[in-house]
């Protein structure tokens, strides 16, 4: 096994209980750096509507619920967010 699998078989072991651990883990903080890294992106665009964001090693996809949320709050229109991730679990 490659070193590229084995890390792709580990994500996919511990994809269950992955956003649960990573909450308790960080002590929330991974909520604020969510919203933080969302907001300044969103802060280079110069337009109202964003034509897609793709979000690579996506995971379990929880930061794709931020992206939504935080366009909503700001007032953008978010055609279409994508996300791929090498973890069939973490999907």
């Amino acid at each position: 096994m490659t070193k590229q699998e084995k890390i792709v078989s580990m994500f996919n072991d511990i994809a269950p209980t992955y956003d649960r651990a990573n909450r308790v883990l960080s002590m929330g903080i991974d909520t604020f750096w969510r919203r933080k890294a969302c907001d300044l992106a969103f802060g280079y665009c110069p337009s109202k509507t964003i034509d897609s964001i793709v979000d690579v090693a996506c995971g379990t996809g929880d930061m794709m619920g931020y992206w939504k949320r935080r366009a909503d709050k700001a007032g953008l229109v978010v055609d279409r967010i994508v996300g791929i991730d090498p973890s069939e679990g973490m999907v």
